[in-house]
């Protein structure tokens, strides 16, 4: 009797705990395969217990309670829904579109002919004004092509520090040209010979005047003789040396009505 009942102890206990295992195993992987539990279930029957001192002396079959049921452990392992990866596109503050800027144009400074222009005007010829403004220190303003507010505003503070009645009409002309592009000249003393970014300058206001020239960055001789011209119109020796007294004809308006031949 007691032989049987050891024997039918540890069948109940293997039973037992080969469901558990199985019902955990096939929990842990349950959300990834789709297992489901299919372990054997515990007996459902008496279970005969063994006491230290032997069976029990009414020989009365005592429920196991260590038994666990293969649907109540499968039924606490219930998978859960994965959430998604891909969230929602959210809009930072930095990617809100910026304000419209005007656009800008390429400096073009150099030019056929340094015509005439009024406010409103717009083209390669406004744009190059913009340009030389800037270069000269007399901005900013904007390089977009238009004679706007801004630029008509720099115009006027030219025209208010050359000599004369001033301009309010924001007209750019031939003294206005001059004036503006030969501010950028820097204190160098030009000659013939002489190379670089000042000679291209004095060629440029050079031709704002009228006159026929290259601008090669070079001071050939036919630069010299267009200097030579320009000096008897200004009341300046005519020797071809650009120095201060030439140099400040050529800031100060040039020669007023005055055609280079």
């Amino acid at each position: 009797m007691r032989s049987t009942a050891r024997h039918a102890t540890r069948d109940t206990i293997s039973a037992g705990r080969a469901a558990t295992l199985s019902t955990l195993l096939c929990a842990g992987v349950m959300a990834l395969t789709g297992c489901t539990a299919n372990a054997p279930s515990a007996p459902t029957g008496p279970v005969v217990t063994s006491s230290a001192t032997g069976a029990s002396p009414t020989g009365a079959a005592v429920p196991s309670t260590g038994a666990v049921s293969a649907g109540s452990a499968s039924s606490s392992a219930v998978p859960t829904t994965p959430t998604s990866a891909a969230q929602a596109p959210t809009t930072s503050p930095s990617a809100q579109p910026s304000a419209v800027t005007p656009a800008k144009v390429d400096c073009q400074r150099t030019l056929p002919s340094y015509p005439l222009l009024r406010p409103g005007d717009e083209g390669a010829p406004v744009a190059a004004l913009q340009c030389l403004l800037n270069d000269a220190k007399l901005g900013p303003v904007i390089v977009d092509g238009s004679y706007g507010p801004q630029t008509r505003a720099a115009i006027l503070n030219v025209a208010r520090g050359t000599e004369g009645v001033v301009d309010t009409s924001g007209r750019v002309d031939r003294v206005v040209w001059v004036t503006i592009i030969s501010r950028a000249l820097s204190g160098r003393t030009l000659r013939a010979g002489s190379r670089g970014a000042d000679v291209v300058t004095l060629q440029r206001a050079l031709r704002s005047q009228g006159c026929t020239i290259s601008v090669d960055g070079s001071f050939g001789r036919q630069t010299a003789a267009v200097v030579k011209r320009f000096q008897r119109a200004t009341g300046n020796v005519p020797d071809g040396i650009v120095g201060e007294a030439t140099r400040f004809a050529l800031q100060s308006g040039g020669a007023t009505g005055w055609h280079c031949p």
